[in-house]
């Protein structure tokens, strides 16, 4: 049973028929690098029961140390785990590696990043691209979001 603030699961270690973790989190065998944020990575993953491939998201090692950290990141599974809309990735299971690392595997889905949509480069400081960063978020909202963005804009009173 793992505790994080108020949120409580059970976790199970994921174990192969040596009784040993296996993969890079859990049964997963990891395959490459999709992502990384401020405080999770995300792997492409085979998973060797279902022979599917899937997103594999855990946490960046300098954060599993943080219960506040820890406590985020469970709220973003279950949270989203519970959610069911065409548009939001589905999470498939939750665990624990036999060396403790949290993760949660969801569909992996092909297409492009939000860098690539916005039009980013790939640059070594994350605010290098920060006037590039904001043309492309105002052309992707006035070409793509646009009416759904001024819906939120009406609902919250917004001009």
């Amino acid at each position: 049973l793992a505790k994080a603030g108020a949120l409580t699961m059970r976790i199970s270690e994921s174990r192969d028929d040596s009784g040993a973790g296996c993969g890079t989190a859990g049964r997963f065998v990891e395959l490459g690098h999709l992502g990384q944020g401020g405080m999770g990575k995300v792997v492409e993953a085979e998973d060797p029961d279902l022979k599917r491939t899937v997103a594999v998201k855990s946490l960046l090692p300098r954060a599993r140390s943080s219960p506040d950290v820890q406590q985020k990141f469970l709220a973003e599974a279950q949270i989203t785990g519970q959610l069911e809309h065409p548009n939001i990735v589905p999470v498939h299971e939750m665990g624990r590696t036999a060396d403790g690392e949290i993760y949660f595997s969801m569909k992996k889905v092909e297409g492009e990043s939000l860098a690539e949509l916005l039009g980013l480069s790939v640059r070594a400081s994350p605010l290098a691209d920060c006037a590039s960063a904001n043309a492309g978020v105002r052309r992707c909202f006035s070409t793509r979001f646009t009416p759904g963005w001024n819906l939120v804009l009406h609902i919250h009173n917004i001009s």
